[in-house]
């Protein structure tokens, strides 16, 4: 894959959608965002809104995606919060730097 320079400017939003269950979406995300990330020198934000969390999953691992859901630090209460006119703390949902494959 080769990004051209038209590419590189400004952020592009790419979406994985499918209403049918184990089609390999959440794969499919972390691979394109590990790629872009570390072959392309992109930043990604990856956006898990899947409520099962898989590619929160793949990303964090279960105990840390278990610690977050008991600490209400879902995407789901964030925009609950932000519902009710509260401001989250992008901080709290944010993680950087979560792949273990850059030393590949």
């Amino acid at each position: 894959m080769k990004l051209s320079p038209r590419h590189a400017k400004g952020p592009r939003i790419v979406s994985l959608a499918n209403m049918k269950g184990g089609v390999g979406k959440s794969t499919v995300a972390m691979a394109l965002s590990e790629i872009l990330a570390l072959r392309h020198n992109q930043r990604v934000l990856a956006v898990d809104l899947d409520p099962q969390a898989n590619l929160s999953i793949m990303f964090l691992g279960t105990v840390a995606v278990d610690e977050l859901k008991r600490d209400a630090l879902t995407i789901n209460r964030a925009m609950e919060l932000m519902a009710a006119g509260q401001t989250p703390a992008a901080t709290h949902y944010i993680r950087p730097r979560v792949s273990d494959l850059s030393p590949l």
